[in-house]
């Protein structure tokens, strides 16, 4: 049985710090869970797949969405926590969630807000608030705003020619595979990008303070990551549609 809480006022996110953090996948990072209600209809995978709203790493995210979990803050203390990492150090954002939403939309408010409290820190996160097609300004020039500046937010693709939509207007990407997919495999897109899976899914000792590709890498490369956790074969179908 999940916990339980009202998802209305479910808005806390989590913070945890570097120095608190015990994630053998992660390493010396810091990290952040979005709340539920930020994560976009345009995710395949909610209600139908998503890793984190399934064991183990449910019961974590509902009890911080809620307010109940010690790592629970509101949005002013998240921008308080972020500004007060030091120069220089690893932060990964959205090990669940998404950046808050404003009319089925982006928040570009608040995303300005975080980009710009993350100055000078290496920061990383994923989202699948897609940006228009061929946008110049918006959610798009403000990715591209904060590539620039050490802030690189992945794009969310599930489809190869997505992919080749975003990198070649200079967006960074990530792609979802199948489970059964050759960890060991890198390929191309139909557009000539690469793509290469997630070191730590074919090596588990490669954590993430290590690797450091989901926050810079060549810009005509992008990072899969291979259907896993209880639901993998729900992801695997949800692709395959």
């Amino acid at each position: 049985m999940l916990p339980s809480y009202n998802s209305a006022l479910a808005s806390f996110y989590g913070f945890i710090s570097a120095s608190d953090a015990n994630n053998k996948k992660l390493g010396n990072v810091n990290y952040v869970y979005g709340p539920p209600e930020n994560c976009s209809d345009s995710c395949p995978f909610k209600g139908n797949g998503c890793y984190a709203e399934n064991a183990p790493m449910v019961w974590v995210w509902k009890k911080i969405a809620a307010g109940l979990f010690k790592s629970s803050v509101n949005w002013d203390q998240l921008i308080s926590k972020v500004r007060a990492i030091p120069r220089g150090d690893k932060v990964r954002l959205w090990v669940a969630g998404d950046f808050p939403q404003w009319h089925k939309g982006v928040d570009t408010s608040k995303a300005t807000e975080l980009g710009n409290a993350l100055h000078g820190k290496k920061a990383w996160a994923y989202t699948h608030h897609h940006p228009r097609k061929n946008e110049r300004g918006g959610w798009a020039g403000l990715i591209r705003h904060y590539l620039e500046r050490s802030f690189t937010i992945n794009i969310s693709c599930e489809r190869p020619e997505h992919v080749d939509e975003y990198m070649s207007q200079g967006l960074p990407c990530v792609i979802a595979v199948p489970s059964t997919t050759n960890k060991r495999q890198q390929w191309r897109t139909p557009g000539g990008f690469r793509v290469r899976v997630c070191p730590n899914q074919v090596d588990e000792s490669i954590r993430c303070d290590r690797c450091m590709l989901c926050h810079k890498r060549p810009a005509d490369m992008a990072i899969a990551f291979i259907a896993h956790g209880t639901k993998r074969n729900d992801v695997n179908a949800a692709l395959a549609a």
